[in-house]
């Protein structure tokens, strides 16, 4: 970053980091670190020239959201984990500008207590919260639920997983506060 034309180093070698990844993975993930690279310096940027804090037309939150929508829903190729951007430039703007959105809609959402203090919640417990997660895709027989939920005729299925998804995490997550050695192992203060 304190190098006069970083950004340039950057391009380059989020560059070979993409072009490497095509013909040869390198371990450790190199590769998709390089390429990550990029994606830093933009919210260094971000952050340097105060561009969430700087007011913004609606006119162009609703350019920015709908460049978002679009890269989504004809786009959303862009896999950083394995260096893939099936529609090059368009994924790239597109996660950018979503990131935009998302980060402008966090700073609104900020504002009201109760999210700010759930959000703080979730915040300390990320790394619990990812590992009950991984137990329950790895435990729970989602095909066969599926299929028994859309055999009883009852309503959208996306809906229901969910919600048995996030009750089982913070059941979970409510069961280590409880249990000290539980905590002990998640890594959770009291």
């Amino acid at each position: 970053m304190e190098l006069k034309y970083y950004f340039a180093v950057v391009l380059i070698l989020a560059y070979v980091g993409y072009k490497t990844s095509q013909f040869l993975w390198l371990p450790f993930s190199i590769q998709s670190a390089l390429v990550s690279l990029f994606f830093f310096a933009v919210g260094y940027e971000y952050r340097r020239n105060h561009l969430l804090e700087k007011k913004i037309s609606v006119w162009w939150i609703g350019v920015i959201f709908s460049v978002w929508v679009l890269a989504f829903l004809y786009g959303g190729q862009l896999n950083l984990v394995s260096c893939y951007f099936g529609n090059g430039l368009f994924d790239i703007i597109g996660a950018l500008c979503g990131s935009y959105i998302v980060l402008r809609f966090s700073m609104l959402l900020e504002k009201v207590t109760f999210v700010n203090h759930l959000m703080e919640f979730i915040g300390r417990n990320t790394l619990p919260i990812l590992c009950f997660h991984l137990i329950e895709l790895n435990t729970f027989p989602w095909g066969e639920i599926r299929e028994m939920y859309i055999q009883s005729g009852f309503g959208y299925f996306g809906l229901f997983a969910l919600t048995v998804k996030y009750a089982w995490v913070f059941l979970m997550l409510g069961v280590a506060y409880l249990i000290p050695a539980f905590r002990k192992i998640y890594g959770i203060n009291s």
